[in-house]
């Protein structure tokens, strides 16, 4: 698959799509296309909501560790409709 950025041809040999309908909703899985300095990303679509998973590793494992670390970082961003009810009045 072929995709222009600008003025150069970008092909993403590895890029692979997956879909299915899921309790009605569509469900679909792209890998290999975003985040390209990461060992392996994928963007989950399910209805309206996205979720984009990164892993990255190191070459070779750490010496004196003896656990698998895990760092999960979660950032939530959504738009409200209304103001806050606390927000409508200024001190």
């Amino acid at each position: 698959m072929a995709i222009e950025f600008g003025s150069r041809k970008e092909t993403f040999e590895n890029f692979k799509v997956y879909e299915t309908t899921l309790a009605g909703r569509p469900f679909k899985v792209e890998m290999g296309k975003m985040c390209g300095l990461s060992n392996a990303s994928a963007l989950i679509r399910y209805g309206e909501t996205c979720v984009l998973c990164n892993v990255v590793m190191s070459p070779k494992p750490r010496e004196g560790v003896d656990f698998f670390p895990l760092n999960v970082e979660y950032e939530e961003k959504a738009l409200r409709r209304r103001p806050h009810p606390r927000q409508l009045y200024a001190p």
